[in-house]
């Protein structure tokens, strides 16, 4: 809502000004829009987020959820203002309508700068009417995402998304403080090993290179297509359902896993190729 906003604000204060032959023949057509958003912040409180099953009623719920900073304050995003990436360059986030090397179409949102500050504490996490606890996680960073999509013969449409994160804590927490379990510093990227000095076993010489992927709609000219997919399908004798194919690749490491009063030290998994994992929701 932001963005569109900003958007419909420039566009507002823009004034039309005749071009001539010279200076029209200067400009190349772009299929795309850029949009900077700066310091954009927003608090959100929900009461209730429930999955609800239409044969037995049972549920999932998450309930009394904010969105916020993580110390009370609003949530933040911030892009085309800061470097994030380290290349040298503020990017802005853009939007744009292309094809592929091999010809598909597509529409991509890319965010080579990101900047957030962004956590989500659930106090009440139910199952079946049943009071299991709550869930906090945060502070989520994502310096850069790509997300592309588009359609392909059939009901459905590919998907590629590319980041990377790092989640300070993702935490289960069961009656008190004490009695919880939790992901400390959570990472997600293409590749920790092009690190000399690398060690798995510890943290303090991680370094995050690339982006972790999900799908392949070979953007960069590679030599596989090989997207994330979601279809509407119809079994013989059976009801629609969606189906999704989710391959992956990258690397996923943890500094460590606390449960109750233990650490049990970093997770390391690296090299992760998933060329196929077929998920199904049927009502």
């Amino acid at each position: 809502m932001t963005a569109v906003l900003l958007l419909l604000s420039s566009l507002a204060q823009a004034e039309l000004k005749k071009l001539d032959d010279q200076e029209m023949s200067g400009i190349n057509a772009q299929a795309g829009i850029s949009i900077a958003v700066n310091n954009a912040t927003f608090y959100q409180q929900y009461s209730s987020i429930s999955y609800h099953a239409t044969d037995t009623n049972n549920s999932v719920a998450l309930k009394n959820l904010q969105v916020s900073n993580g110390t009370g304050g609003s949530a933040r995003f911030n892009s085309g203002g800061v470097d994030v990436n380290g290349d040298g360059i503020k990017s802005p986030v853009s939007i744009d309508v292309f094809t592929n090397p091999g010809g598909h179409a597509m529409v991509g949102l890319m965010v080579p700068d990101w900047e957030q500050d962004l956590f989500y504490n659930v106090k009440d996490f139910e199952f079946c009417g049943k009071n299991l606890g709550k869930l906090e996680i945060g502070d989520i960073k994502i310096p850069s995402y790509y997300f592309y999509t588009g359609p392909h013969a059939g009901a459905g449409f590919d998907i590629q998304f590319t980041l990377r994160m790092n989640v300070d804590n993702f935490k289960y927490i069961y009656n008190d403080a004490d009695d919880n379990f939790n992901l400390q510093e959570i990472y997600l990227a293409n590749d920790f090993t092009e690190n000399a000095d690398d060690d798995p076993t510890d943290p303090s010489t991680w370094e995050a290179q690339g982006n972790f992927n999900l799908g392949d709609m070979n953007v960069d000219g590679s030599s596989t297509y090989d997207p994330m997919t979601i279809d509407v399908v119809h079994p013989d004798n059976d009801v629609a359902q969606v189906k999704m194919n989710m391959p992956m690749q990258g690397s996923i490491r943890i500094e460590n896993v606390h449960f109750g009063s233990e650490d049990f030290g970093p997770v390391a998994i690296d090299g992760l190729k998933v060329h196929k994992m077929d998920v199904r929701f049927k009502p």
